[in-house]
């Protein structure tokens, strides 16, 4: 999923994802409109963050595990918190 640009079977995969989680939402509104309206999605979902903003936290976590992961090694030769510790 990290690989740009996607492969055919990653773009059909996610499409029949999101026509099920439409079709859901869809029916759910049907159901209970006050809930699950568009605009009531909307006004609760108003305060989270955008999907470039989730982005950017992501590539930031990745980024902090690597250079985390350079400092204590991996596997056999991963050095222990504590001893990184006693060493600073």
């Amino acid at each position: 999923w990290g690989q740009v640009p996607l492969r055919d079977a990653q773009i059909a995969y996610c499409a029949r994802d999101a026509w099920a989680a439409a079709a859901v939402m869809e029916e759910l509104a049907k159901r209970d409109h006050d809930t699950f309206s568009t605009e009531a999605l909307m006004e609760l979902l108003k305060d989270e963050l955008s999907i470039a903003e989730l982005d950017v936290k992501a590539r930031d976590r990745k980024s902090a595990k690597t250079r985390f992961s350079k400092i204590v090694g991996k596997g056999e030769t991963r050095v222990a918190l504590e001893d990184l510790a006693d060493a600073l």
